[in-house]
């Protein structure tokens, strides 16, 4: 797992040959309001045609990024408080400083959150809604095969509902 996330955090660091960064890991503009619908001039998931190799490694990456606890709690305590200092955001989610710092660089590198510097701390914020998309749908088909079972998501007043 530890080769995994050095892994990741080494293609998060460089970019892809030839171009700044994936298309779908690019830093997208501020949003307005975090928490309204991502993207919503893109075509529907079964309007697409089938996901290329690259596309399929690009999620690939994605999916490696949020598939970290530490990523994930972050992301959430962030998400759920707003903009942090680095040492506030550790207090929170109970880690210690140099694991944090670590990971909010790799998702600052893939667009995911920035910084702002203020004085001497460094503050992180959510910056990518399709991000925030992802992790409610994640959660509500977790919590829906606990509620559920095998028939999940898909009934009414859940999420795909």
């Amino acid at each position: 797992m530890e080769a995994l996330e050095r892994q990741s955090a080494d293609e998060a660091q460089a970019p892809a040959r030839g171009s700044a960064r994936p298309a779908a890991l690019r830093l997208n503009p501020l949003p307005a309001t975090l928490g309204e619908k991502p993207c919503p001039q893109r075509p529907a998931l079964q309007a697409r045609p089938l996901l290329s190799d690259s596309q399929a490694g690009e999620l690939e990456l994605l999916f490696r990024l949020l598939g970290n606890t530490t990523r994930l709690k972050i992301l959430h305590c962030l998400v759920r408080e707003g903009e942090l200092p680095v040492g506030e955001l550790c207090e929170k989610i109970g880690l210690n400083t140099q694991a944090v710092s670590n990971q909010l660089r790799n998702l600052a590198g893939n667009g995911i959150v920035m910084a702002r510097r203020c004085g001497t701390n460094i503050h992180y914020r959510v910056v990518d809604d399709c991000v925030l998309e992802l992790l409610e749908r994640g959660l509500c088909q977790r919590e829906c095969v606990e509620e559920r079972g095998a028939q999940g998501c898909g009934s009414e007043g859940c999420c795909n509902g």
